[in-house]
């Protein structure tokens, strides 16, 4: 009786090891692609952040040259190359 439960034991506990070990072993796979996931997240949320800063810092910038003259002024004279009409460019070259 005891050959038989052993066999039987053997039989049981065989299969149901390896199939605990192909599922640990599956599950460390899921586990490393979604810690690099996670850290990819964290990397883009960052760099979210950054460009979110950068865009209001723009926009910021944007706003305070379409309400002041003179900037906008300096802006289509270097630019688009206009010129008062009492005025005369002088160009340097190096």
């Amino acid at each position: 009786m005891t050959k038989k439960r052993n066999l039987l034991n053997v039989f049981i506990l065989i299969p149901i090891t390896l199939i605990v070990a192909v599922w640990v072993l599956r599950s460390s796979e899921h586990l490393a692609i979604l810690w690099k996931v996670k850290k990819e997240k964290s990397m883009l949320l960052k760099e979210k952040k950054t460009l979110e800063l950068e865009n209001k810092r723009l926009k910021a910038l944007i706003d305070e040259m379409m309400h002041n003259d003179y900037r906008r002024e300096r802006i289509v004279r270097l630019k688009l190359g206009y010129m008062r009409s009492n005025e005369k460019i002088i160009k340097i070259e190096k």
